[in-house]
């Protein structure tokens, strides 16, 4: 009998079906053995026999209740095992409800044994830093939303003073007067559509009605036009596109470049990394000897989250083991908002963008910038998101139009901003 219950278990357990147990948790076995526990055996016995035999017949492509799995199923095994277990519930439902066919209970016993859970999980994306405005403001008024181009204009103002040995005119010199250049920056459309067909919202309402999740098609389609949108001003900003004359964010011509003294951060010294940082510190304050850009409150610093990682882990033991990033900061009264991690600075997370420029992926870069006042970068978006036309009808589809107009960066002192590269 031992041998009989041994072998019947097993045939239990490789058809994935319940076990009885016994008190405590155990496993019926001999001893307790009985014919009326042997008869529940052998009918456990006989219906896994009866699945690995229709699972077997779904393997070879054959018919179980007039229904056979997809031949161009992925996962044969898995699927036939499945229809095997829905063949074997319905066959169940049709001995409760003989008048049915069970070729008819067969989608009736895949939806028994399907759970739909509630809700949709909404695909985490990137955030959009230029375009949410965690790096620099966007001018949304300055530009007409007509322009095809805009310019503003810098101005200086030039002249030498001189010791006079008289108070005649012809000794006095003479300011040189204002200097202006002018600056120049273009104008592009970004252009989405979206298409809905009246069949969309009765399949949205029936899955519904079925147990599915409203997966809102009308109202997803067009968080994907302000998305989209969204995406191109914000790889523009920070990419440029040469192509269309747009200076971004990486490579705007007027910024200079700082080299660090101590060269790659990787695998570098606590004190080389704090040395580097006082370095870049200190090159943009002293640009304009004093002023505004000495105030180092009106600073900010954008690093790759792989260099920010490095400055936040990397301990000064001779501080009582302080990370690098917060001996910074205190040494140099700096808010924990003024340095912050832009994954897009990192060379490996660029991306090429539907065909258009190449995003920074020569060099893991950084910016220093300072902020506070009229004169800041800023990205420029003449136009921000609308729908130009009304919702046009096209047969039984309506199709709908999305539109902004906005240019790269606008730079009004370089000065003010420096690329580090090299870490």
């Amino acid at each position: 009998m031992s041998r009989l219950a041994t072998a019947l278990l097993n045939t239990a357990r490789s058809g994935d079906l319940i076990i009885p147990k016994m008190a405590g948790g155990g496993v019926a076995l001999p001893g307790s053995f009985t014919t009326r526990t042997f008869g529940g055996y052998a009918a456990i016995a006989n219906e896994s026999a009866r699945m690995r035999q229709m699972e077997s017949v779904f393997r070879r492509g054959g018919q179980v209740h007039g229904k056979r799995i997809d031949s161009a199923s992925k996962t044969p095994a898995r699927d036939a095992k499945l229809a095997a277990h829905v063949a074997s519930w319905a066959d169940f439902l049709g001995a409760r409800f003989p008048e049915v066919r069970k070729d008819s209970l067969v989608p009736m016993a895949s939806q028994g044994l399907t759970s739909f859970m509630p809700g949709v999980y909404q695909i985490e994306h990137a955030d959009l830093v230029a375009w949410e405005e965690k790096i620099l403001k966007v001018d949304k008024s300055t530009v007409d939303p007509a322009a095809e181009n805009y310019v503003w204009y810098e101005q200086d103002t030039l002249g030498v003073a001189k010791v006079g040995s008289t108070y005649s005119s012809m000794d006095v010199p003479m300011v040189a007067g204002t200097a202006a250049q002018a600056n120049y920056g273009n104008i592009v459309p970004a252009l989405v559509g979206m298409e809905i067909n009246f069949m969309d919202e009765r399949r949205s309402a029936l899955g519904v009605a079925n147990g599915k999740p409203d997966f809102k098609v009308e109202q997803k389609k067009v968080e994907a036009c302000q998305r989209a949108i969204a995406e191109f001003f914000n790889f523009l900003w920070l990419y440029g596109d040469p192509l269309l004359g747009i200076d971004g964010f990486h490579n705007h011509p007027s910024v200079s470049t700082i080299s660090l003294t101590n060269g790659n951060w990787v695998g570098n010294t606590a004190a080389n990394i704090n040395a580097d940082l006082v370095s870049i510190l200190n090159t943009i304050m002293n640009q304009a000897q004093g002023g505004r850009f000495a105030d180092k409150s009106k600073l900010k610093i954008l690093l790759p989250p792989l260099q920010m990682q490095y400055a936040e882990n990397l301990l000064v033991s001779a501080a009582g083991s302080t990370s690098v990033l917060s001996y910074f900061k205190a040494n140099n009264g700096l808010r924990d908002d003024q340095i912050i991690s832009v994954y897009d600075f990192q060379a490996t997370n660029s991306i090429l963008y539907n065909g258009g420029p190449q995003g920074l992926s020569v060099d893991t870069g950084a910016v220093i910038y300072n902020f506070g006042d009229d004169a800041d970068p800023v990205f420029i978006l003449s136009q921000p998101i609308e729908m130009p036309a009304p919702p046009r009808q096209n047969g039984m589809s309506t199709t709908t139009f999305y539109h902004a107009r906005g240019g790269g960066m606008r730079v009004q002192d370089a000065r003010r901003i420096r690329y580090i590269q090299g870490l």
